[in-house]
């Protein structure tokens, strides 16, 4: 492919991941009655991006013979608890903020992790790019839901929906060698985890019940495994 072509679709992906994250917004907006219904199919889409897309990649560029990646995910989804639990023992009025600022950083590796695969190959760019973009919807999701507030979520969504394109352009300008995006891929991974457990899944089932959270994370969960086949398949 072109270099002129790689460079361009970095930050077209970036802009079109940023678009997705705000129309799942939008529609957690538009339908607030629906936020816990909204909640578990995001989760289930979250695990699933987890689980079927960024630790395969991760361990696939470390390498199949290490467990690195795994160990950097659970350290990870370690540190996402303690983080937590710090922020209600001394934040308690803030978990409106500091969720939201997690979901936006995400979004920043998001597009980083874009522009760094475009850099191994074309073909690992495209994947990590399609894969991101099925589940931005969820972010966007995600954001309004942990955000706290109408006004607060719109403010949140705005800026969730430009980290994507800014990550891009940061990470087009870095130069990581396969383990070191292996480990970012595995920290996301392990930042998806900790969203859908502790925050997503038990905020969902206090809004809707256990059968529908059930089903409605296993449709995310299932059309998350479908769409990761589907791209791995091209």
């Amino acid at each position: 492919m072109p270099m002129e072509l790689i460079a361009v679709w970095p930050p077209l992906f970036g802009a079109l991941a940023g678009c997705s994250a705000f129309a799942g917004g939008q529609l957690v907006l538009r339908m607030p009655a629906r936020v816990g219904l909204f909640q578990a199919f995001a989760a289930g889409m979250v695990v699933g991006a987890a689980l079927f897309d960024l630790l395969p990649e991760a361990l696939a560029l470390h390498g199949p013979a290490t467990l690195w990646p795994l160990l950097i995910t659970l350290a990870v989804l370690i540190a996402c608890l303690a983080l937590a639990r710090i922020a209600r023992a001394g934040m308690r009025g803030q978990r409106g903020t500091i969720m939201p600022l997690f979901l936006v950083l995400h979004s920043l590796m998001d597009g980083a992790s874009i522009a760094l695969a475009f850099q191994l190959t074309s073909t690992a760019g495209w994947l990590v790019a399609l894969a991101i973009l099925a589940h931005d919807l969820a972010d966007g999701v995600n954001i309004v839901s942990l955000s706290g507030g109408r006004g607060r979520a719109r403010w949140w969504l705005a800026f969730n929906a430009v980290a994507p394109l800014i990550g891009t352009l940061l990470g087009g300008s870095l130069d990581l060698p396969a383990p070191a995006l292996s480990a970012l891929l595995a920290g996301m991974g392990g930042i998806f985890l900790f969203i859908a457990a502790f925050h997503l899944i038990p905020d969902s089932l206090e809004r809707c019940p256990v059968w529908a959270a059930t089903l409605l994370v296993a449709t995310g969960l299932s059309g998350m495994a479908a769409i990761t086949r589907l791209i791995g398949a091209f």
